[in-house]
C-alpha cells in the first residue's frame, strides 16, 4: 500500500506540471491572438465577466481568475485520481470481458451494440435504447474492453468537475469541494466504471444539465434555455428509457404553461424539433 502511495504521488506531480504547462501555453496563445479566454471561463465556471479586446487589464484580470480557477480544478482532480487508483487496485478485478459483461444487462446492450454493426437478430430492440449500446461496440471495435473502460472513467471524472463547478457556481468553493468529495467516495460508482451499464453515462449527462441550469439559471425563462434542456432529457431518454417520462411531462406541461408565449414569438421554433431529434429517431 504504502508503494502505491509513493507511485501515485508521482504520477500526480508529473501530471500537475503537464497541466500548468498546457495551460501557459493555452495563455499564451489567447494573448497572442487577442482572443478572449470564454471556453475556460465555461469549463472551470471561472467568472461572468467577458474580455473587451479594448480594455487589457480586463484580459489580465480574466486570466489571472482562470489560473486561479485552474489551480482549484488540479487540486481535485489530483484527489479525484488518487481515490479512483486505490479503489481500482483494491478490486483487485482489472479491466476485462468477463467482468464488463457479467451483468444481464450489460449483455443486453452489447447484443443490441452487434444488431447495430452487424444486423445480428436479437429482441432486446424493443426493451433497450440504442445510443449506449452504440458507443458500447464502437468503443469494442476501436480499443476493445480498455476502451469503454477509459470512457466511462472520463465521464466519472468529468461527472465530478461539473458537479464541483456547478457547486462553486452557487454557493462557494468549500461547499464545492465538500460536495465532490463527497460524491467520489461513492466506491461504488467507482466500480460501475468497470461494467458496461448506463450508470456512469447517464451521471455524466444529469451532472452536464445541473452544470448548465447553474450557469442559465437567471435565463431560464428564454427559448433556448428550454430547448437545450429538453436535449438533455432526449439524450437521457434514448440511454436510459426511465427519463423518457420527464420528457413527456416537460412537453405536454411545462412547454405549454411556461414556454408557449416564448415559442410563438421566437424565429428559431425549429429548436424544438432539433431537440426531441434523438427521441424520433429512436422511436423509429
Amino acid at each position: 500500500m504504502i508503494q502505491i502511495f509513493i507511485w501515485g504521488f508521482e504520477f500526480f506531480k508529473i501530471t500537475k506540471y503537464t497541466f500548468k504547462k498546457l495551460l501557459l501555453i493555452y495563455v499564451n496563445f489567447c494573448k497572442f491572438c487577442s482572443i478572449n479566454i470564454c471556453c475556460i471561463n465555461f469549463i472551470y465556471s471561472s467568472t461572468d465577466n467577458y474580455y473587451n479586446p479594448d480594455d487589457s487589464q480586463n484580459f489580465q484580470i480574466m486570466i489571472d481568475i482562470s489560473k486561479k480557477n485552474f489551480n482549484d480544478l488540479i487540486k481535485l482532480n489530483t484527489f479525484l485520481l488518487l481515490i479512483y487508483f486505490i479503489v481500482f487496485l483494491n478490486l483487485n478485478t482489472g479491466v476485462n470481458e468477463t467482468v464488463m459483461f457479467s451483468t444481464p444487462d450489460s449483455k443486453d446492450y452489447l447484443e443490441v451494440g452487434n444488431w447495430i454493426f452487424d444486423n445480428s437478430d436479437t429482441e432486446q430492440t424493443i426493451n433497450n435504447p440504442v445510443l449506449y449500446p452504440f458507443f458500447l461496440k464502437l468503443m469494442l471495435e476501436f480499443s476493445g474492453v480498455y476502451g469503454v473502460w477509459f470512457l466511462q472513467f472520463i465521464f466519472w471524472l468529468l461527472s465530478v468537475n461539473l458537479l464541483f463547478s456547478a457547486i462553486k457556481r452557487l454557493t462557494n468553493k468549500l461547499f464545492a469541494y465538500f460536495g465532490a468529495v463527497i460524491f467520489s467516495l461513492n466506491f461504488s460508482f467507482i466500480a460501475l466504471t468497470l461494467h458496461a451499464l448506463t450508470d456512469v453515462t447517464v451521471t455524466f449527462v444529469l451532472c452536464w444539465l445541473i452544470y448548465y441550469l447553474t450557469v442559465n439559471y437567471l435565463e431560464i425563462r428564454k427559448w433556448t434555455v428550454f430547448c437545450n434542456v429538453i436535449l438533455f432529457f432526449s439524450v437521457l431518454s434514448i440511454i436510459k428509457p426511465v427519463f423518457f417520462p420527464l420528457l413527456i411531462v416537460l412537453l405536454i406541461i411545462v412547454f405549454p404553461v411556461f414556454y408557449l408565449k416564448e415559442f410563438l414569438n421566437s424565429q428559431r421554433k425549429y429548436l424544438l424539433i432539433v431537440a426531441i431529434i434523438p427521441v424520433i429517431f429512436q422511436l423509429s
